[in-house]
């Protein structure tokens, strides 16, 4: 009875949602997409650095490996 309720006042009036704000992804302007996108690789590679940073240079991971570990 929970489960049902969950998906009948929950999920469906979020997908109902989610329909509508799909449509307006026509109208999105894809320059500030793409600057969107550079800008927020840029703050997670800061982000990156300064733990890094932060970090003692002798347990310290590869920018890679630490990149990944902060994108999760």
């Amino acid at each position: 009875m929970v489960a049902i309720a969950a998906v009948e006042y929950g999920v469906i009036p979020f997908l109902v949602h989610a329909r509508t704000e799909l449509s307006l992804l026509g109208q999105v302007s894809w320059q500030l997409l793409v600057a969107a996108v550079v800008l927020e690789s840029a703050s997670r590679a800061a982000y990156t650095q300064l733990t890094q940073t932060l970090i003692g240079s002798s347990t310290r991971l590869s920018f890679g490996t630490q990149w990944r570990i902060d994108l999760v």
